[in-house]
């Protein structure tokens, strides 16, 4: 009797740790998406498109993030605010033939892009590249994540066209 009772909390503690880690998990990785959705929209405020007297809001490409984090936290932030005196909108891209009207498009290292086959995508037009999680030196400006801080890189203007 006394077996059945250990094995039952042994099995209880397990159970409820496996949760409890797996719900850590998951905030970590919301609390970094909202990181990444913050320095996107602050991005627009240091960034000038030399065609911004066109434009009548500033768009957002997101193509990748299986699980919606970053595009969830996109909405959020942008729903109620500006930049340039332009709203802000997020879209929802299927493939990278969908960048007319873009200004940044945003993707990780999950939606298997080539960056060679996004640069010739972008072509002349003008669209912010950030991605999360490729190679340092190869995106205009790269996340990185580290347990739960958020880092970026930046390639120089001068090194865009040698990737």
């Amino acid at each position: 009797m006394k077996v059945k009772v250990v094995i039952g909390k042994v099995f209880l503690l397990l159970f409820s740790t496996f949760f409890l880690c797996k719900n850590v998990d998951a905030q970590e990785k919301s609390s970094n998406a909202e990181k990444q959705a913050l320095f996107i929209y602050n991005f627009f405020q240091y960034i000038d498109w030399p065609n911004i007297n066109e434009l009548k809001s500033l768009n957002i490409g997101v193509l990748g993030d299986t699980n919606n984090l970053v595009y969830d936290e996109l909405v959020k932030v942008t729903a109620t605010k500006k930049s340039k005196d332009l709203p802000l909108k997020v879209n929802r891209l299927n493939g990278l033939d969908q960048l007319d009207d873009i200004q940044l498009l945003y993707f990780d290292k999950g939606s298997d892009l080539n960056i060679k086959d996004v640069y010739a995508a972008i072509g002349s037009k003008h669209i912010l590249m950030v991605t999360k999680d490729y190679s340092y030196g190869k995106s205009m400006i790269n996340f990185v994540m580290d347990g739960d801080k958020v880092y970026y890189d930046t390639v120089s203007s001068g090194n865009v066209n040698t990737i």
